[in-house]
């Protein structure tokens, strides 16, 4: 094969075909100038991108800071009222009771509440539930010292040795916490079944108040949540006269 098979004409030079090729391959790259305006641009871009995740990341965070107050209260007060709504009458064969405390400490409502319920609890697989005694009190967390919402349980409340109670922290960081009671006519601040008939009250409310999120602000409310709980068995109890003795309708 001839020489002029290997070379191209390129202005007034003849240069070998390898040449041109190499010519040709550096003029389809790109220049350092265009690396340079290429790299500025995507940075530009990712700071873009950064920014405005940033700015999302943050207004999620926000918005669950300001979500999560009212998310305690509601799950509290959801966790009083389905014990609530368990509870059992008052019979006069059982020794049993419904206490509502009325109590201030430090200048906020620090009222409990006491009674007996069968929700969740089989003292043996034959027999479908037990009796459980319940109380929602104020206490003072060991640690931080803050005062704490707290949910004591004692199981087989009317065995002849009653165990020890167990204590379950509801919420944290409370203020206040409120119950009154609804007698038919009224609501009163306090309950003792011996007083009403051996009766549970129709209704109870409960209001619960956490410390303010800001702690320069002990002046103001901090956030807070009432609920009215509805007792099934609530009410005056009835008594009747059968063949067989006393009979409560309740």
């Amino acid at each position: 094969m001839s020489d002029r098979a290997y070379r191209m004409k390129w202005g007034n030079a003849t240069l070998p075909v390898a040449s041109f090729a190499l010519r040709a391959a550096a003029r389809r790259a790109f220049t350092l100038m265009e690396m340079l305006v290429a790299m500025a641009i995507m940075s530009v871009l990712a700071m873009s991108i950064y920014s405005s995740l940033h700015i999302a990341f943050n207004a999620r965070e926000a918005a669950e800071r300001a979500l999560e107050p009212t998310r305690i209260l509601t799950t509290s007060l959801q966790t009083i009222a389905d014990e609530l709504r368990n509870a059992v009458p008052v019979t006069g064969m059982l020794s049993l009771e419904f206490l509502g405390t009325d109590d201030v400490e430090n200048g906020y409502d620090s009222d409990s509440i006491l009674f007996y319920n069968t929700a969740g609890y089989r003292p043996w697989p034959d027999h479908e539930s037990g009796f459980r005694r319940i109380e929602f009190v104020l206490a003072d967390e060991l640690i931080s010292g803050d005062r704490v919402l707290l949910r004591r349980t004692v199981s087989a409340s009317l065995a002849p040795v009653v165990p020890e109670p167990e204590d379950m922290v509801i919420c944290g960081g409370v203020r206040s916490f409120n119950v009154r009671y609804y007698d038919g006519s009224s609501w009163v601040d306090s309950w003792d079944s011996a007083s009403h008939d051996d009766s549970l009250p129709y209704a109870v409310e409960i209001t619960l108040e956490l410390q303010p999120r800001n702690p320069q602000q002990q002046n103001e409310r901090g956030p807070m949540m009432t609920t009215i709980v509805s007792l099934p068995v609530g009410g005056a109890q009835l008594e009747e006269e059968g063949e067989g003795g006393t009979i409560r309708l309740f």
